[in-house]
């Protein structure tokens, strides 16, 4: 829940505050205020900092860095927008080879860091009389540091002497003045391997009182085998020890009498090289987040991946509505028009935005932030009202078969995207509220797309709920094993289908991993990507056609609405609000390399259906319905009438460009 001293969070509108050298060497107190201003007029009231991310590469510049912050607090305070800083808390640059230094070579940074680049060169910094070599983490396949991605090393959080220096460095930054902190990239590496420092390998073995094999062995009985209960349970530790860190840095600073805003976020929470891998996992720590959010990378053609980005941001909500916290989501759009369709995607989510735009073209949040402003009765707090539950089983992504996406993760992201595409309203549930029966007294169908691993509490809450009525879905090897994922002596879920009012479907099969939207490679720096979505149009129907037959009374049912029109509803106080989102076309590229649009195009409504309106159909007694759109000038009030207890508005195709919201009163 949101503390009181961070309501403001749930009306945030954020963006990037890029600080370099620019800020650093350059600006006087009028450029602050300067840069300030211009977030504010265009609808900013927060902003997460970015610049020297790899901050530990830069320890003798943090009292520098510590005055700029000052002034970028003091500027923001000015125009009432909240600062959240930003930084990588592990990571460092140093390269390794002729080519990642000459890509180092390139940075115009290295001019006037004058320390930075004499670490690069030396190979390690020394910082009151410690090392950053000796917060390494280790690569236990070769008893070296273990080298990441971004050219550099990872420093370990289980580090003592790491944590010592860590904390020392955050409350300078907390005397800063700023809103919140964000520490970013605790992860382990190399992914599916890191950490294998000793005080890694003590701290797993009063865990759990397994071992770790000898550093220097890439063991094969351990690493990757999932019939080791050893390995999963080392799998598990790894991501209860980096929520562990960020459960230190909270208690640290309400320790200092402060209550700071804490957004997380990952771009791929949801899938198993990422918590198999590398161990990030936000769902475990939800509890200490003030806003929890995706982010849809900027390398990605935005416009094209939005069911990637949806099925992430559905499990956002999941924890988000759990933890009584805003959703975020940050997208970095590339000119005006994407920067639209990335807000309206976010909205009809129910999230708030974070306009990941460069510097030079801020001025386009204007155009959606100050209608946000002006409209607060569309997103304020909104409240979901879906019939339908979608079980993600973090206990199956984590331990279930190993890492590739088509064991677990394609099967439910296919029925997630699927009941998207189709507009049948529903939502995502984690694991705790399985076992708690969260929701069951709003949910009509539970849906668990091979939820192979199920506690005894879970399996009798699906017992409990079939009992009193409700329905459900269960596909492939749906509870077959126990949350640890030690496979059950007998099925468990064998009496359901005999079991209470409710009815239960069984499909066999993963018909989700052949209607799943993913990506297939980044092509090049150019945000070109290689998809390989191609959708079996008999899987998707399966998964349609089931859903209406155990849920035939929908809540929200559309007509003459294209596919590429997405539909949401959600619930704000007494009223309702419809969002709608248009990303026609954006489903006719089947193994394609795909481009950023130089120009979005939102095909009219008339051009997809033939027909010159749209018609929706709520299951609930509405009598007033408006239309509001950043794209139009006034408010439009919409036929709307009443019919066999429903409510059906009707939409005129002229009144949908790329967004609009629909208000509907009581």
């Amino acid at each position: 829940m949101v503390p009181k001293e961070l309501e403001w969070v749930w009306n945030a509108r954020w963006a990037s505050y890029e600080a370099g050298d620019k800020e650093l060497y350059q600006f006087s107190e009028k450029d602050f205020d300067k840069k300030a201003k211009k977030l504010a007029q265009a609808g900013v009231n927060a902003v997460i900092t970015s610049g020297f991310h790899f901050r530990w590469s830069f320890v003798h510049e943090w009292p520098k860095l510590s005055e700029m912050l000052r002034k970028i607090v003091k500027s923001c305070h000015k125009y009432n927008i909240k600062v959240v800083e930003h930084h990588s808390a592990v990571l460092t640059h140093n390269p390794a080879g002729e080519n990642e230094w000459s890509q180092i070579k390139k940075w115009e940074i290295n001019l006037k860091h004058k320390e930075f680049y004499k670490g690069l060169e030396d190979g390690d910094i020394s910082y009151e009389g410690v090392w950053l070599s000796q917060m390494r983490q280790i690569d236990p396949r070769t008893g070296q540091f273990s080298h990441t991605v971004y050219k550099g090393w990872a420093l370990c959080p289980n580090n003592p002497l790491y944590q010592k220096l860590y904390f020392q460095y955050l409350a300078q930054v907390y005397k800063c003045g700023v809103d919140g902190i964000m520490t970013d990239d605790v992860q382990f590496r190399p992914s599916g391997y890191g950490c294998g420092c000793p005080y890694c390998r003590k701290l797993f073995t009063q865990k759990t009182g397994y071992k770790m094999p000898p550093n220097g062995l890439c063991d094969k009985s351990f690493y990757g085998n999932m019939d080791n209960p050893s390995y999963r349970a080392w799998l598990i530790w790894r991501k209860e020890s980096t929520r562990d860190h960020h459960r230190r840095v909270t208690n640290h600073f309400r320790r200092l009498g402060l209550e700071l805003c804490r957004p997380f976020y990952s771009s791929a929470d949801t899938t198993a090289w990422a918590i198999q891998g590398l161990a990030g996992e936000v769902e475990n720590a939800s509890k200490l987040w003030t806003t929890i959010f995706t982010e849809v990378l900027g390398l990605l053609p935005n416009y094209y991946t939005w069911p990637y980005a949806g099925s992430e941001a559905k499990h956002r909500n999941a924890l988000c509505y759990r933890e009584k916290v805003p959703a975020m989501c940050l997208f970095y759009p590339k000119d005006e028009k994407e920067n639209l369709l990335c807000w309206a995607l976010t909205k009809s989510w129910g999230q708030c935005y974070w306009g990941g735009i460069s510097e030079k073209k801020q001025e386009a949040l204007g155009e959606v932030f100050n209608f946000e402003k002006e409209h607060p009765e569309l997103y304020e707090k909104p409240e979901t009202i879906s019939e339908i539950g979608i079980l993600f089983s973090s206990q199956t992504r984590t331990t279930y078969k190993g890492m590739k996406e088509e064991y677990y993760v394609e099967e439910w992201r296919g029925w997630v995207q699927t009941l998207m595409r189709a507009n049948i309203q529903f939502d995502v549930i984690i694991d705790q509220d399985l076992e708690q029966k969260r929701y069951f007294d709003r949910f009509k169908l539970l849906i668990l797309p091979n939820a192979a691993h199920l506690s005894k509490k879970q399996i009798s809450s699906l017992y409990s709920f079939v009992e009193k009525g409700g329905n459900l879905i269960l596909t492939y090897e749906t509870g077959m094993y126990d949350e640890t994922g030690r496979k059950h002596e007998k099925y468990p879920l064998e009496k359901l289908k005999k079991y209470g009012k409710g009815k239960v479907l069984t499909i066999p099969g993963k018909p989700g991993v052949k209607t799943s939207f993913y990506l297939e490679s980044i092509v090049d720096d150019k945000r070109l990507i290689k998809t390989n979505y191609k959708p079996d149009k008999n899987s998707m129907k399966l998964i349609i056609d089931s859903v209406k037959k155990l849920y035939n009374k929908p809540l929200l049912e559309t007509e003459n609405i294209h596919e590429g029109i997405l539909v949401n509803i959600f619930k704000h106080k007494k009223e309702l609000v419809i969002h709608l989102a248009n990303v026609a076309g954006t489903s006719d590229y089947k193994g394609k390399i795909i481009k950023p649009a130089k120009h979005l195009n939102f095909p009219s409504v008339y051009s997809l259906s033939g027909k010159s309106s749209m018609t929706l159909k709520i299951r609930k007694i509405m009598r007033k319905a408006k239309l509001f759109s950043p794209e139009i000038k006034e408010e439009i009030d919409l036929n709307c009438y009443q019919k066999n207890s429903c409510t059906i508005v009707e939409i005129p195709d002229k009144y949908l460009n790329c967004y609009s919201a629909i208000l509907l009163e009581k």
